[in-house]
């Protein structure tokens, strides 16, 4: 077994912003974007792909697509790095290739592309596929330690597993 990776991150606003082709929103937030979606015409749906965890909902498509909804972070591909998305306003002091590469050697469950807030990573590979946007009774796979199946969710920093959420139920932390 190699030898593991720490990366404390420290994050610095991003000028100009980057134009948004995500968006990311946890616990309430999550929930008015979920009832916002519902609300939506099929027309404007169907260019969205979204992934949905017990307490986030992440949504990919098109800039002019994305809905409006207070709380949400906006996100993009960084320039440097395709499959790492970032907040449209931050990137992190680390070179982004260097933190993908550690997400993804301490992480192999996390499929790319990923997404890194300041608070948290997870991968984007299930909203990736042309697929229906998730109901809200679909559920994200978390990762549960590096032999998960599907997406999981890791924090940051450290970039170091401990595979146990507030619930106890397998998110890395």
């Amino acid at each position: 077994m190699g030898a593991r990776v720490s990366l404390a991150l420290e994050w610095e606003n991003r000028e100009p912003p980057l134009a948004p082709v995500g968006m990311v929103a946890f616990g309430s937030d999550a929930a008015l974007l979920s009832e916002r979606l519902a609300r939506l015409d099929a027309s404007v749906t169907k260019h969205l792909r979204g992934v949905r965890g017990k307490t986030l909902l992440a949504l990919l498509g098109p800039h002019d697509w994305l809905p409006w909804s207070p709380g949400v972070i906006y996100l993009a591909p960084d320039p440097t790095v395709s499959a790492l998305f970032l907040p449209t306003t931050q990137r992190p002091t680390v070179s982004p290739a260097l933190v993908l590469a550690a997400l993804t050697q301490c992480f192999p469950e996390l499929r790319p592309p990923l997404a890194l807030l300041p608070t948290c990573c997870f991968s984007l590979a299930e909203a990736s596929l042309p697929q229906p946007l998730p109901s809200p009774e679909t559920q994200l796979r978390w990762g549960e330690g590096r032999g998960a199946r599907g997406v999981g969710m890791v924090a940051s920093p450290p970039l170091l597993p401990r595979n146990v959420d507030k619930e106890g139920e397998g998110v890395a932390q």
